[in-house]
């Protein structure tokens, strides 16, 4: 008796949890992505602060895009070290587009976006300063310098990040790299500019 008892306390302690977690939308990413361990580096990267994407193959966790970038040599900030970005071209983030471009901000929890920072890149055989990078689709509300400030645009698949990680990757990538010429944080669009909580 003592051990059935013993038995069914220990499966409602762990059932617990479970209970008291929110269940998870369909097709959206459970754990916004991060800009982790991001380290500066001069040399060749992608910039994809404004690519639109294409071919997406599904809205859930583990679907990818095409994404449209630029190709620049400079300063950047990006996942690994710097010699491993020699190895292959990497979408790493700078501000460079900061002064012409504006963030549309896009508040749907629909809104499909990718997550291009650390991901893999095929420069165009055709066009050395044009690359295809291969992206994390995410579902959620996010921030891209593309779209022209139209919210309309928030309907095609733009290069993003959270409104979190905009904002760090902003003030960050400037605080660190003001003494190399690093631009300003960009402003929203409607003049605002984001501050990092």
């Amino acid at each position: 008796m003592r051990k059935s008892v013993f038995f069914a306390l220990i499966l409602s302690c762990l059932a617990l949890p479970a209970a008291a977690a929110p269940p998870a939308k369909k097709g959206a990413v459970k754990v916004p992505p991060r800009m982790s361990k991001a380290e500066f580096c001069p040399g060749p990267y992608a910039l994809c602060i404004k690519a639109l994407c294409t071919n997406p193959s599904g809205t859930g966790a583990g679907q990818k895009v095409d994404c449209s970038c630029d190709v620049v040599d400079g300063w950047s900030m990006g996942p690994g070290t710097c010699k491993e970005r020699l190895k292959s071209l990497m979408s790493t983030y700078s501000n460079l587009y900061n002064t012409d471009n504006k963030t549309l901000f896009c508040e749907s929890e629909s809104t499909v976006w990718a997550w291009c920072y650390g991901a893999p890149c095929t420069v165009d055989p055709h066009d050395a300063k044009k690359a295809t990078c291969t992206c994390p689709v995410q579902t959620g509300k996010m921030m891209t310098l593309g779209g022209s400030c139209e919210p309309a645009n928030c309907a095609k698949t733009w290069s993003a990040a959270t409104p979190a990680e905009d904002a760090f990757a902003n003030y960050h990538f400037y605080e660190v790299g003001k003494s190399k010429g690093a631009n300003p944080p960009a402003a929203q669009c409607g003049n605002a500019i984001v501050q990092p909580k």
